[in-house]
C-alpha cells in the first residue's frame, strides 16, 4: 500500500502519519522503519521495502522530506533512473510493506508521475492549513472536546496571541491547561499566553514615538526575557514602522480606514491605532526612527558597537 501525507503544518502531518501506522498494526507490535530522503537514496528505500522482518509480517516504511513530490526548488530531487526504479517498485510492491511518503509542505507537484500513481492506486492525505477566519472555531472546538468552557473575550484574545501559528498554539495551550483546566477567562489568557513578537513590537513603536520611556523600557524587558536579540528587535521595529509608513501614504492618497484595512489585509485594530498615531505624531519622527535604526543595524553588524548597550541607548535617547 502507498500513502502520501503532506501539508505545511508539520505537527499535524506527523500526527496523521501516526494515525495511519496505528490503523495498520492495531494491537500488533509495530514494525516501522523511518528514513529521511536527505540522507538516503531510492535504492536504499526500495531495498528496505523489499526486506523481510523476523518479528512481524507487516512492515511500514516512512520516507520523510519527500521533496521530489513538491514544486519547491533547491531541494533534493530524483534522477530519471531513480524515478523509473521507484515506479517499477510501485508496479511490483511487496504486499507486506506499506510505504508512506511524507512532505512538510503544501507545494505539491500534482503533475508528477509518482504523485499521479499514488493518487490513483494509493491514498493521498492533504493536511490543510487552518485559515485565519477558522481559528476561533478551531480553538472553541478544541476546548469543547476537553469539556472546558472558554469565555468569548478569552477566545478572541487567545486567537490573537497565537497569531495563526499551529505550533505556537500547541505550545501555549499546554501552558494554559496546566494553569487552568476548567472555565478559562480573559485574565487567564493574558497571564499565561505570550503576546506575539509583532504585537509587542507594534506597542513598542507606539510608545517610542509618543516618548513614553517607562513603558518602552518595560516592553523591552519582556523581549529580553524571551531572549530576543537586538538585530531581531531592529527588524521587528522596522516592520512596525514600515506599516505606519504604508498607512500614512494610503491615507495621504485619500483612502479611508476600511479601504486601508482591505488594501493591506491588516488587523483593523492596528490600522485604527496607526491612524490615531499619525494624527498625533509628526511624520518626520517616523522617518527619524527609520534612519536611526538603519544606522544602528549597520554599526551592530559591523561590530562597531556592543549590540545590547547600543540598542538600549537608542531606546533611552530617542
Amino acid at each position: 500500500m502507498l500513502y502520501f501525507v503532506y501539508g505545511s503544518l508539520k505537527t499535524r502531518v506527523k500526527k496523521q502519519v501516526s494515525i495511519i501506522i496505528d490503523s495498520i498494526f492495531k494491537d500488533e507490535e509495530k514494525n516501522v522503519v523511518e528514513l529521511d530522503f536527505n540522507e538516503c537514496d531510492i535504492f536504499s528505500l526500495i531495498e528496505e521495502c523489499n526486506s523481510f522482518s523476523l518479528t512481524s509480517l507487516s512492515k511500514v516504511v516512512v520516507l520523510y522530506n519527500s521533496y521530489f513530490l513538491s514544486t519547491e526548488r533547491n531541494k533534493k530531487k530524483l534522477s530519471k533512473d531513480e524515478k523509473e526504479l521507484l515506479l517499477n517498485y510501485f508496479n511490483n510492491q511487496n504486499e507486506d510493506s506499506t510505504l508512506i511518503f511524507v512532505l512538510d509542505s503544501s507545494k505539491v507537484n500534482n503533475k508528477d508521475e509518482i504523485f499521479k500513481f499514488i493518487l490513483e492506486n494509493g491514498k493521498v492525505v492533504e493536511i490543510k492549513d487552518i485559515q485565519k477566519n477558522e481559528w476561533p472555531l478551531y480553538i472553541e472546538t478544541f476546548f469543547k472536546k476537553k469539556n472546558i468552557r472558554i469565555s468569548k473575550d478569552a477566545l478572541n484574545e487567545l486567537t490573537s496571541r497565537i497569531n495563526c501559528d499551529y505550533d505556537t498554539f500547541l505550545n501555549e495551550i499546554q501552558k494554559l491547561l496546566l494553569y487552568k483546566n476548567n472555565d478559562i477567562a480573559l485574565e487567564d489568557v493574558k497571564t499565561i499566553i505570550t503576546k506575539p513578537l509583532e504585537e509587542n513590537s507594534f506597542e513598542l513603536v507606539n510608545n517610542l514615538l509618543y516618548g513614553n520611556k517607562n513603558k518602552v523600557l518595560s516592553i523591552y524587558q519582556d523581549f529580553k526575557v524571551l531572549n530576543v536579540q537586538p538585530v531581531r528587535l531592529i527588524n521587528l521595529l522596522t516592520t512596525s514602522l514600515s506599516f505606519l509608513d504604508k498607512v500614512y501614504l494610503l491615507k495621504k492618497d485619500g483612502n479611508g480606514e476600511n479601504d486601508i484595512i482591505k488594501i493591506l489585509n491588516a488587523n483593523p485594530f492596528q490600522v485604527k491605532i496607526a491612524l490615531r498615531n499619525l494624527r498625533n505624531i509628526e511624520y518626520k519622527k517616523i522617518k527619524k526612527a527609520f534612519s536611526d535604526l538603519y544606522l544602528l543595524d549597520y554599526k551592530i553588524k559591523h561590530s562597531e558597537v556592543d549590540p545590547i548597550y547600543a540598542f538600549e541607548l537608542f531606546l533611552i535617547n530617542f
